[in-house]
């Protein structure tokens, strides 16, 4: 299907283009409508031929007219814009109305041809096609009376300018763009993420029946893809790492991923990573100092504490997750260079929280308050737990009073929870720190709403967000009359829930 005038502009105000935009502006909005709901994966079905614009040059003149063109030129997935001259198929000019497919040897005798082409006719003189964004040239008046002129001077004239025929295929289509071809018109894979070579998704269940061509089209586009899992809904009850299902690529759970300049080994299978928190572990790294002591009650496999040891942070890492707290020992390691040793103490425990914060905790900062030289360093403790950390901030009341007042800033709570939506560039602030409140109140912690500070994290469903409520610890909030020894009442199947919907 050959354009009457030229090709069309494809969105003029931009150079961007995309196959499945291409394919859509000369073929129409239904040309792959022969894939929709496609369950399991043809290739072959997205064998298409598409129209370039082009111009033909001498080998002589080519890094001239490159250079000339670099802005014109075409960029799209898996494309050169550079082709040899003898593999083109050029098709007519529009003169004829570009109405059949022409090599340019036809063209080059073809008695309607008018103009014919700038190219010596020697057959020692090698030629090159550049091809050409169709977003911003249909015809050779597109070039402009200043780049006409300069590509004059390199032979470059409108016997230059024609059309050349690709066939574009799968490859050339991004994950994105197969995924909407295929995928029923009402229903889209919301998000995936990556954790080394594995990429998580979360399907919903009206995706249930595409899952596997899914997890193909992700494991055949995601360079470094070499794994795809789906999200189940099945969570373990103690320790929070969903149940995954295989959906394309290497049963290997076992990954290396890189974030904040660190790098985290785990099995994804049995920890909790998201990928999504970056952002929030990088804002949060941003605040540790050196000298500053850490207390992480939820680390995980240590995206805090890791780059904050890096810092020169003194850090306290827990988490009760066996394998977290294996894998965290792991990724220290990885993360410490043999000629510079690690100078700062770094202790990690797997333990129940209300534990960790009672005994290990606590021993931390009065030895930190009495060897502390440092008058801005600060403590901070880390809650990254939103389903369930409100319940142990009840247990950072652990201080003796005299203990307390050694320290020279009162420590800093980065307590991680769920609230409903509301928008914290207006008055919806308050109503946030006051909704903070109250769930601390549930759990017995009494809080002046004056010393927290709430900050959207993320978004988690429709009406639920994740948040992060800075919290200035007060002697009231961490002195305990009546200090216990042990802690009661644990719970053997408390664990860090670091739960995301």
């Amino acid at each position: 299907m050959f354009p009457k005038e030229g090709l069309p502009l494809v969105n003029p105000d931009t150079s961007k283009l995309s196959a499945m935009d291409l394919c859509k502006s000369q073929l129409g909005d239904n040309f792959f409508q022969s894939v929709k709901g496609m369950k399991i994966l043809d290739k072959s079905a997205f064998n298409v031929k598409v129209i370039f614009p082009c111009v033909i040059v001498k080998e002589a003149d080519m890094r001239n007219v490159v250079y000339m063109l670099k802005s014109y030129q075409l960029k799209l997935r898996q494309v050169s814009p550079v082709m040899e001259y003898d593999q083109a198929c050029i098709v007519s000019d529009t003169k004829d109305h570009l109405t059949k497919s022409k090599t340019i040897e036809q063209i080059k005798s073809d008695s309607d041809n008018k103009e014919t082409l700038n190219v010596e006719e020697s057959p020692n003189d090698k030629k090159r096609i550049i091809l050409l964004n169709p977003n911003q040239v249909a015809k050779y008046d597109d070039f402009g009376t200043e780049n006409i002129a300069k590509l004059e001077t390199a032979n470059v004239g409108p016997s230059s300018f024609a059309f050349v025929e690709l066939p574009l295929t799968y490859t050339h289509f991004s994950a994105e763009e197969i995924l909407e071809a295929i995928l029923p018109n009402d229903v889209a894979v919301s998000s995936f993420t990556a954790v080394g070579h594995i990429v998580q998704c979360n399907l919903r269940e009206e995706l249930k029946d595409y899952r596997h061509i899914v997890g193909q089209v992700l494991l055949d586009k995601l360079p470094t893809c070499k794994t795809v899992v789906n999200k189940a809904h099945n969570i373990d009850n103690t320790y929070r790492n969903f149940e995954m299902e295989l959906l394309a690529g290497e049963d290997n759970m076992i990954t290396t991923h890189k974030e904040n300049k660190c790098t985290f080994k785990m099995d994804f299978s049995k920890v909790y990573w998201n990928s999504r928190l970056s952002t929030e572990h990088e804002r949060v790294v941003k605040d540790i100092q050196k000298g500053d002591l850490v207390l992480d009650a939820f680390a995980g496999v240590g995206p805090f504490v890791i780059p904050g040891a890096k810092k020169g942070a003194i850090v306290f890492a827990n988490d009760l997750n066996p394998h977290s707290y294996e894998w965290l020992k792991q990724s220290l390691a990885l993360n410490i260079n043999p000629r510079k040793v690690l100078h700062t103490p770094f202790t990690a425990t797997n333990k129940d929280a209300r534990e960790f914060l009672q005994t290990d905790a606590r021993a931390a900062i009065n030895e930190w308050a009495r060897k502390n030289t440092d008058p801005n360093a600060r403590i901070r403790i880390l809650m990254n737990l939103p389903a369930r950390a409100v319940e142990f901030v009840q247990y950072l009341k652990m201080l003796k009073r005299d203990e307390y007042k050694q320290l020279k800033h009162e420590p800093l709570l980065y307590l991680y929870c769920f609230l409903p939506k509301m928008n914290l560039e207006t008055k919806e602030r308050i109503h946030c720190t006051h909704a903070a409140a109250e769930l601390l109140k549930e759990h017995g912690v009494e809080f002046d709403g004056e010393s927290m500070t709430p900050y959207f994290v993320r978004n988690v469903a429709p009406n639920k967000d994740m948040y992060k409520i800075l919290i200035r610890m007060g002697e009231k909030l961490m002195v305990s009359e009546k200090r216990e020894g042990d802690v009661e009442g644990q719970e053997e199947g408390v664990k860090r829930a670091k739960c995301e919907e």
